[in-house]
């Protein structure tokens, strides 16, 4: 009996274990649904990435019917449902463009061009 609950033990150690150090994120670490099709380099996955290390402190996607944890700037599960990615492209690398007085920062010094598309792609994939 002893060792068959030892056995058990140490099988719930391991699963603990192997679940450690894995965090939540909006999809980063795997590739995403591409919603252009197939993948591709520097397509939504990418995008998702980039979204996930420069925007999450602020904004929330994929959360059911829009909900989750609320955050400094807006929901953005649906932002390609209004915006083109032209459109959400200009509003990374310049926000006050867009709206005067936004206390979003601009991405144009901070992202490269390609992480630029890459996340604005993404993000025009979000209807």
């Amino acid at each position: 009996m002893i060792r068959s609950f030892c056995g058990l033990a140490g099988l719930l150690l391991l699963v603990v274990i192997v679940g450690c150090g894995k965090s939540e994120t909006t999809g980063g670490d795997s590739p995403a649904p591409n919603p252009m099709g197939g993948p591709s380099g520097g397509g939504p996955s990418t995008g998702n990435a980039v979204f996930d290390r420069n925007c999450t402190n602020c904004h929330s996607i994929n959360a059911p019917d829009g909900g989750g944890p609320k955050r400094k700037g807006p929901n953005l599960s649906k932002v390609g449902a209004t915006r083109s990615k032209d459109w959400l492209a200009e509003h990374i690398k310049n926000p006050a463009a867009h709206k005067p007085g936004s206390t979003m920062p601009a991405f144009e010094q901070k992202l490269s061009a390609d992480e630029i598309k890459s996340v604005s792609d993404f993000m025009a994939g979000l209807k």
